[in-house]
This record gives structure tokens, C-alpha cells and sequence, in this order.
């Protein structure tokens, strides 16, 4: 079995995703209680996750430097290198509209989300 490495909520509460070391993504509806969404984000370790405000978007902190987004709705994915070094944390905004992200490479970056 793969150790679950990162976990988060939507801000309604409706779904629940983890994170592995394996950069698997797993979603649960937690009013069945079954699941509904799994993806591979590479080979490398999920540190963080977060979804946005709205639950329609899931950004997820990569061991190599990536953040991984998906729609959740569409099940669309995309990346973007954010640093040169494992990025730790990820954060959306209040109004979604931006994405932080913290890295041992020491910096703090912020992202347009949208």
C-alpha cells in the first residue's frame, strides 16, 4: 500500500482527496462515500493539496517542483514548473483568483489561477 501523503477538503465539504507518494490523486463524494476521481500526477511525491474555493479546481505540491492542476469537473489537467526545488505548500486565495505556493528553495510565489 501507497502512504498517503497529502489529504484536503472542498470548502463545502462534499469532497475529500489524497494525496501519495506515488503522485496519485483520489477523490471521495463523502455523501456515498465512494470514489469518484483518480489521476496520476507523475512519478513524484504529492506534499500538499488544496481545491479552490468554488471545489471546481484541485492544485496539488509536486516532490519535483510542479504544481499539478484538475478540473473536477472535466477532469482536465495542466502543469507549470513553480520551483526549482520540491515545492512544500500550495494555498488558494479566498477569491480563487491566485494560488501561492512554498518551496525549499526558499520562496514564497504567487500564481494567477485563472
Amino acid at each position: 500500500s501507497l502512504s498517503v501523503c497529502a489529504a484536503t477538503s472542498t470548502p463545502q465539504g462534499d469532497l475529500i482527496a489524497s494525496g501519495d507518494a506515488e503522485g496519485s490523486v483520489h477523490m471521495w463524494d463523502m455523501r456515498t462515500m465512494s470514489e469518484v476521481y483518480t489521476a496520476n500526477f507523475g512519478r513524484y511525491r504529492i506534499n500538499d493539496l488544496a481545491f479552490d474555493p468554488r471545489g471546481d479546481t484541485i492544485a496539488a505540491a509536486m516532490e519535483d517542483g510542479t504544481v499539478r492542476m484538475a478540473n473536477t469537473n472535466s477532469q482536465t489537467a495542466s502543469a507549470f514548473c513553480a520551483h526549482v526545488a520540491s515545492c512544500q505548500s500550495c494555498h488558494f486565495s479566498c477569491t480563487g483568483t491566485h494560488l501561492y505556493t512554498a518551496s525549499t528553495d526558499g520562496l514564497l510565489n504567487i500564481w494567477r489561477a485563472t
